[in-house]
């Protein structure tokens, strides 16, 4: 008998129609004949399978969606646009910016996650003597890994078009520090050309206590204004 060579080709969500189907197999036989299935080939007698693993292609990624007023890719809820809800500006510029970074670390894990349990079935088929299937477990982590993936595709896009939030914001507060930092050295100035420096603790000198409580009256409502403003400078980026 003639040994045929089989190519079996897995295509992981090239299009939102694989993408509900699962897993497409793609077999080319020794007279370049193409045949798509959901099933896996089986091995002909003296016959040949290779397997070649391919990742998601880069353009597949879950759409956004909208419940409730909120909006998704897939599972992963994105950050409210905050003029919506009353929140600040800067903590919609924030939430984005976090998310995006942990969105990115996320992808990555599983990326190298799907590769590695696809290597590992690789490796068993090729040293196996016979074609089996994967197991139902292990069917079932690559579809939620190649999920997982396309819906961190979409909240990455989403995020990387919204940066211009986060870098007007980044811009904004620089402005701000710049002109707090202004304020506080007035006040500062201020402080001194009004209360003098506070003087120094000494228990031996009988007037000191009271010069301090002369300072401190005297410096109150300043000290109480240097310190808003430093409460506000913290409270920046």
């Amino acid at each position: 008998m003639v040994n045929k060579h089989l190519i079996v080709l897995l295509i992981l969500l090239l299009s939102p129609i694989y993408g509900q189907a699962g897993k497409i197999y793609k077999h080319v036989d020794e007279n370049g004949k193409v045949t798509f299935s959901q099933v896996p080939p089986k091995e002909e007698d003296g016959g040949e399978v290779d397997v070649e693993i391919v990742s998601v292609g880069e353009e597949s990624m879950t759409r956004i969606s909208e419940a409730y007023g909120s909006h998704y890719c897939g599972d992963i809820k994105l950050p409210a646009n905050s003029s919506k809800y009353g929140s600040s500006s800067g903590s919609y510029a924030r939430s984005i910016e976090h998310s995006l970074e942990g969105w990115r670390e996320s992808l990555t894990r599983t990326s190298e996650n799907m590769q590695r349990r696809s290597q590992n079935s690789l490796n068993r088929r090729k040293y196996s003597n016979s074609y089996s299937s994967r197991s139902t477990t292990e069917e079932q982590a690559q579809t939620r890994d190649v999920q997982r993936i396309r819906d961190l595709r979409c909240a990455i896009n989403w995020a990387e078009s919204k940066q211009h939030v986060v870098n007007d914001f980044k811009n904004q507060s620089a402005e701000e520090k710049q002109r707090l930092n202004a304020i506080s050295q007035r006040l500062e100035q201020n402080l001194y050309e009004t209360c003098g420096e506070l003087p120094e603790l000494d228990p031996s000198d009988s007037g000191n206590e009271y010069k301090r409580k002369q300072w401190y009256l005297c410096s109150s409502e300043i000290r109480s204004d240097m310190r808003k403003v430093d409460q506000s400078l913290r409270r920046l980026p």
